[in-house]
Parts: structure tokens; sequence; C-alpha cells
């Protein structure tokens, strides 16, 4: 995902690593190494707050010079509409946030066949600017366009991995956040046995349908912010 980022065009990556245990720190640290263009947090909460390591990242980057963000989780691959770079597109665009419709991928050929309902963000730096949660909007900055920008978004790598997922987010959701019911997504599946589970993977995976879904997909490595 981040070498896809940087083939897109993106400078710099500033990303939080919320005390992972897999071995992902040291694949960081190592392609921190290897290109130069990223920059590493901790993120130190015993709770999931996305919203508060968004914006530091944000204002880190701001503070480096950056003039476009990308607000993004690393199962997201971005990519423009047009054909070219993630780069070229915002730097074409005369408006200050564009807005990416974002399609579930099952793998890299097969896809959703509806866009996700809420979409995510890029956005002009401006002091007054404040990510939602989710990356699907962002305060203090106006003007938006859609088509520019598309994600192919790899949630769910197998039904073991949604369930893992799932309960790991629910374990960690701050209880501002489940107040506000911003993490929804994982609430509403709060206290599924596996049975439900699996009743709800069947759903996602045969409701939403899937297309072939690989054409303009660049993933090669080689050398705006992206968070």
């Amino acid at each position: 995902s981040l070498r896809h980022m940087l083939a897109e065009g993106v400078d710099h990556i500033y990303i939080a690593d919320a005390q992972s245990t897999d071995g992902t720190r040291d694949v960081l640290d190592g392609l921190a190494k290897e290109t130069g263009q990223l920059t590493i947090v901790t993120d130190t909460d015993p709770v999931f707050n996305q919203v508060h390591w968004m914006n530091l990242l944000a204002h880190m980057a701001a503070a480096d010079g950056a003039e476009w963000l990308i607000p993004s989780d690393v199962d997201e691959f971005w990519y423009a509409t047009n054909g070219g770079t993630v780069a070229e597109a915002l730097l074409a665009t005369e408006y200050p946030v564009v807005y990416a419709r974002s399609f579930v991928h099952w793998d890299w050929d097969t896809r959703c066949a509806n866009y996700k309902l809420l979409p995510k963000v890029a956005f002009k730096w401006n002091p007054n600017a404040e990510i939602v949660m989710g990356q699907h909007g962002v305060k203090g900055v106006g003007g938006g366009i859609n088509d520019v920008l598309d994600i192919r978004e790899l949630q769910y790598r197998s039904f073991e991995h949604f369930v893992h997922k799932v309960r790991a987010g629910l374990a960690r959701i701050a209880p501002d956040v489940r107040a506000r019911g911003d993490g929804d997504h994982y609430l509403r599946l709060e206290n599924r046995t596996d049975e439900e589970m699996r009743v709800e993977w069947e759903r996602i995976k045969v409701v939403q349908g899937t297309v072939f879904g690989n054409n303009n997909f660049r993933l090669f490595y080689s050398s705006f912010s992206f968070l």
C-alpha cells in the first residue's frame, strides 16, 4: 500500500503505528530507511482515537510544507480515474477537496458492484481543516469535486480476517466515539456469535455482488502527503 502511494506521486508518508505486534513496525522502519519518505509515530492510546491521530499527522505534514493531504488507511489503494497518477489529478483540480469513491475488493480482480455509501477525501491544506471520523469528510475546507479519484479497498481478506478486524476494532473503540455512534460499522456487530458473523459475511458478499475490477490498476514499486 505504501509503495503504491509513493508510485502515485506522493512525496511523503506520515503513518501512525497503533502498537502493532505482528512485525508491522519492522516493515515500516525498513521502508523508512529504504525510501527516506516515511515518518512514523507510535499511537500510544489504549483505545482507538482515529480522529486525533489523523489530524496530528495532518498538522505534521503541513508543518513540513505539504500542499495536498490524503488521509488514508493502509487497506486503501487510491488511483486517478483518468489514468494518470494521484498527484497529477490533485494538482490539476481547482477545488480544495476531492471526494473519492471507495470500492471494496475481495481480491485484485473482483470488487463490489457498487461503491460504498460514504466517500473518502483528499484536501488542500488549510489551518482550519479538521478531518472527521473515518476520513469521510473534512471540516473547515469548502468546495469539493467528485470523479477525480477512486479507491480500491481490500477491507477484508477472508472470513477469519473479517471476524478478527471487527472484534479487535470493538475492543479499542474510545468511549466518546462509542457514545457518538461513529463506529457504527463495528458497533452493529457487537456481541454477534461466530455463526451470526458468518451470516453477516455471506450477506456482504452476496448482496453487494462482485464485478471484474482490475482495469487501470497499477501496483509497481518506485518512489501532497499521505497520512
